[in-house]
């Protein structure tokens, strides 16, 4: 049970009260619903666009302690609704929301995205589709610096020698222009894997020929 936080009558500058009250109707003036992270994560699969929804999934492996949903939890409050389907797609690896709406996306599209994936000893990258084509979720909060942007470009450079092909993807496309991203990618897929001189890109543990 969570207790409630007093807050000053008729000044709106107060924090709401918090309540665990089963029911929004229970609710008065001030108050706000509180719920434990399993059934907010519930709500967001049941409420949420599927992609959105299955992102906030993800991210629960990397929150701490009470904070983490329990993903049977999760299962028990969908009563065997459909949204509960959406656990299936759930990937814990995943390191960002953008990775995960663009890997639902795809998978929506027909597609069997990879994740996460080592293509070398040091290198891995966030999306391998069909072996080959490299789908990198970048965002200036984490390759703004002039360090990172060379190593990101000294890297991307790595991977096209190795015969990959590279495509990097933005917060703002994947939100806000997905169609055109779409259209790159199936573009790309459509002209099928290039020929490589050096043998073809190959994954680590894959054997080299």
């Amino acid at each position: 049970m969570i207790s409630a936080i007093p807050t000053t009558q008729g000044d709106d500058s107060a924090p709401p009260t918090l309540t665990s009250s089963s029911s929004a109707t229970d609710l008065t003036a001030g108050e706000r619903l509180v719920v434990s992270p399993s059934r907010a994560a519930a709500q967001a699969l049941l409420h949420e666009p599927a992609d959105q929804a299955v992102a906030v999934i993800d991210s629960a492996p990397r929150l701490r302690g009470a904070e983490r949903p329990s993903l049977a939890a999760v299962d028990r409050h969908l009563r065997g609704r459909p949204a509960a389907g959406l656990l299936m797609l759930m990937d814990a690896r995943a390191e960002s929301g953008t990775e995960s709406v663009a890997r639902v996306r795809l998978v929506e599209r027909g597609l069997r995205p990879e994740i996460q994936v080592w293509l070398t000893s040091e290198i891995r990258v966030d999306l391998l589709l069909d072996g080959w084509l490299v789908v990198e979720c970048t965002s200036y909060e984490f390759h703004s610096s002039p360090k990172q942007y060379n190593e990101d470009r000294v890297r991307i450079a790595t991977l096209i020698t190795l015969g990959y092909v590279v495509i990097e993807v933005s917060y703002h496309q994947v939100f806000d222009d997905w169609e055109s991203v779409w259209a790159a990618i199936s573009r790309l897929l459509a002209r099928g894997r290039p020929q490589n001189p050096t043998g073809g890109a190959t994954k680590v543990g894959d054997p080299v020929t």
